[in-house]
């Protein structure tokens, strides 16, 4: 390039480190004659990509100054690499923060199993006057409540979610369904799946809502209505995913429907367009398990193609075959 401003040297640090080629990107980096904030939080995020915590905290302790998405690159990186103790130690510091930061620290906490810690936050967030929630904020918070089946709480969440733009989102709809479907309120998580198809006008992500009810009919073991669902979403135009497969086959093996099961996995495995993932391969141990039909997984997966994990094997070896 005849001449290279700062733009095009951030581009070049952001592709060296994206393809993991961190230390030519510092290389380059050390290099660029000025600095802006943005070549500083591109560094920072090519080191916490690349699982180089120490490096992107001593880089971002150096910085000359900090915006706010500074602050929000440096917690990310922390969460995304499992260290929740030194994200929240940053985000208590912060001097001012947006939603983006308080949903990434919910979300840090429901991914670590800390859904009660996320709440709280969820509620600080609340009686702070700055930040409004988000649709991530919501889809993190309410997943904090299913995983504690927490109904109160999901409730009051629901009615903070119909005040908002967000009461609409697919995305918000499926966690909503979701979280009812956990706390026993299957009616409920249905009449969400209704109301929500009747306003929905993004058809490409309608399909989020349907895994959503789908899921919550496997989780209460009724397969039937979870097939005949299955069966209208086709019906309706929409192509299954993988999220959609491993809904069915769970709802199969909860109501020992093994036939089925096995049906929809080898129509699973025939679609060449859907990567068979560990999760297909989990339903389906656990499906044959159930019956005491190990064998039958066991041949069957011997005949595909793409093999699972050992991960996998070490299910089926120690499987509990019912009396």
């Amino acid at each position: 390039m005849p001449e290279r401003d700062v733009i095009s040297w951030t581009a070049m640090i952001a592709g060296l480190s994206k393809n993991g080629r961190i230390d030519e990107a510092r290389l380059l980096f050390d290099r660029i004659p000025e600095r802006n904030v943005v070549s500083w939080n591109a560094m920072i995020t090519g080191y916490s990509q690349n699982s180089r915590l120490d490096e992107a905290l001593d880089l971002f302790e150096k910085m000359p100054e900090r915006d706010l998405p500074s602050w929000n690159t440096m917690i990310t990186g922390l969460i995304q690499n499992g260290d929740l103790r030194r994200a929240r130690k940053l985000f208590n510091a912060m001097p001012k923060k947006n939603v983006i930061s308080w949903t990434t620290m919910i979300t840090g906490y429901v991914q670590e199993g800390e859904s009660e810690e996320a709440l709280k936050i969820f509620s600080r967030m609340l009686s702070t006057n700055g930040a409004k929630p988000n649709q991530g904020t919501f889809v993190s918070v309410l997943g904090a409540c299913s995983n504690l089946a927490g109904l109160g709480e999901g409730q009051q969440i629901h009615q903070i979610v119909s005040k908002t733009v967000y009461q609409d989102s697919t995305f918000v709809v499926s966690a909503l369904i979701n979280m009812y479907s956990k706390c026993g309120e299957l009616k409920t998580a249905r009449k969400m799946f209704d109301d929500g198809m009747t306003s929905q006008r993004d058809l490409d992500l309608d399909l989020v809502s349907w895994n959503g009810i789908i899921e919550a009919y496997a989780h209460h073991g009724c397969g039937k209505e979870a097939i005949r669902l299955f069966n209208e979403l086709r019906k309706s135009g929409f192509k299954p995913d993988d999220v959609t497969y491993v809904g069915l086959i769970s709802a199969c093996s909860h109501a020992g429907l093994v036939e089925k099961g096995l049906k929809y996995f080898d129509e699973l495995v025939k679609d060449g367009s859907i990567l068979v993932r560990e999760d297909q391969y989990a339903c389906l141990v656990d499906l044959c398990g159930r019956a005491g039909r190990l064998k039958e997984a066991v041949d069957f997966i011997e005949r595909l193609e793409t093999k699972p994990s050992a991960s996998v094997w070490g299910a089926l070896l120690v499987k509990p075959q019912p009396y």
